[in-house]
């Protein structure tokens, strides 16, 4: 699934990709690009129009890491198989 590891990596600010995870619907978007790195997020919109958000903090050929912090100011952090991605469309 390198593939979706280059495209992720090929985003520019403000582009998306639509996934699916697990059964639900998600984006990958690049939301800042620095000098030497780029910032992206995968997003989540419920049926309510909650948007649920994690940074994306590393992404390898095998697992994306993801974190987030909470209003008390701590991180918490998941790690995702790429192999259990798809991408939509």
């Amino acid at each position: 699934m390198s593939n979706l590891v280059s495209k992720i990596n090929g985003l520019e600010i403000d582009e998306t990709i639509d996934v699916v995870y697990n059964g639900t619907d998600y984006s990958i978007d690049c939301y800042m690009i620095y000098s030497n790195r780029k910032s992206f997020a995968m997003n989540n919109r419920s049926e309510h129009g909650i948007l649920s958000s994690m940074n994306i903090e590393k992404i390898t050929n095998n697992f994306i890491t993801l974190y987030s912090y909470d209003m008390f100011g701590n991180k918490n952090t998941a790690r995702i198989k790429v192999a259990d991605i798809t991408i939509k469309g």
